[in-house]
């Protein structure tokens, strides 16, 4: 997920809504719940924040509500928060490129395949 645009496209397919790798490193998890929340996100599809290898930034977003984070070391958080800490991201689609003037097709194809 790059914007709001995207959160909007995804919703509703079933897909796990996750930041780019390293997200939490330069947009934070108030930024990335932001975005969740400015695409319509009211917390019923899974939202993952990718925070690489900072424990940090894993334990900040997981306290404040985060519903699950990427720590590649996971370690003590994985410990305390059972079953929100994921070692590696799940396989994404990158939206990086993708307009809403495309549609959703190709989207709806990938999720239900």
């Amino acid at each position: 997920m790059h914007g709001a645009a995207h959160i909007r496209a995804v919703l509703g397919l079933g897909c796990a809504l996750l930041s780019p790798p390293g997200a939490a490193g330069y947009l934070g998890h108030h930024g990335f719940l932001a975005m969740l929340r400015a695409g319509g996100w009211r917390g019923a599809e899974v939202a993952i924040l990718d925070c690489g290898d900072d424990a940090g930034w894993a334990w900040a977003a997981l306290r404040d509500g985060m519903p699950m984070v990427v720590l590649r070391a996971g370690g003590d958080a994985a410990r305390a928060f059972p079953g929100r800490v994921l070692p590696q991201a799940p396989p994404a689609r990158d939206l990086q490129h993708w307009q809403e003037r495309r549609g959703r097709g190709w989207l709806e194809e990938w999720a239900g395949g």
